[in-house]
């Protein structure tokens, strides 16, 4: 237990049980990485080489773990995170979205645990790259409609969305950090008035008496 409560002050994980969390949820992510891995892998057509499985864990395993330190290196953890994706989806890494997944909380954590105007300029050039990559995939498989079985319409209409949806679930996160963090800075501003009334009042006690 003391070494938890070490690792939650080095950190700065809000609190104890915040560590215990990732603990759990990181471990089960792995687990998860590793079976979706050797599925996809099997059931790839001849057609398509996906990354390795020791690719895949390279990659993914320090995604899921830098978000360990998402509380004090919230700006740190995004910018690799970010390039880490990158290298990810370059790839072909076979796995379900535990690549995005982790993104958009790094994406979440700088905006809520980020400070100054470095927290807005990360965020806003880790969105653009990400939505230059879903750009770059659109083009790539443009020239092979045939071969996935897409009219140019259909293509279009369900690239217009996806691309659209990343959009709106990225400006979710962005708004997400901003809300929490200033719903903290005013339980901080709130703790600190109420102190000051409590130290007032008694000194006012202590004068009467």
């Amino acid at each position: 237990m003391q070494s938890l409560g070490t690792a939650v002050q080095f950190l700065r994980v809000p609190s104890t049980r915040a560590l215990v969390l990732h603990l759990i949820l990181i471990p089960a992510g792995i687990a998860f990485t590793i079976l979706s891995a050797l599925v996809i892998r099997e059931d790839a057509p001849p057609a398509i080489e996906p990354a390795s499985l020791g690719t895949t864990l390279g990659l993914l395993l320090p995604m899921m773990l830098i978000l360990f330190g998402r509380y004090r290196w919230p700006l740190s953890v995004l910018a690799i995170s970010t390039a880490l994706l990158v290298i990810v989806r370059e790839l072909a890494v076979p796995e379900l979205q535990v690549s995005s997944f982790s993104w958009m909380i790094a994406l979440y954590s700088a905006g809520r645990y980020g400070e100054g105007i470095a927290r807005h300029l990360l965020r806003g050039l880790a969105i653009a790259a990400v939505v230059v990559l879903l750009i770059r995939e659109v083009v790539e498989v443009w020239g092979d409609l045939e071969f996935f079985g897409f009219t140019e319409r259909t293509f279009l209409l369900n690239a217009g969305a996806n691309i659209g949806w990343n959009l709106l679930v990225f400006i979710g996160a962005w708004y997400a950090g901003e809300v929490s963090r200033n719903r903290a800075q005013r339980d901080r501003e709130l703790a600190a008035r109420t102190l000051e009334l409590e130290a007032s009042r008694e000194e006012n006690a202590r004068r009467a008496v």
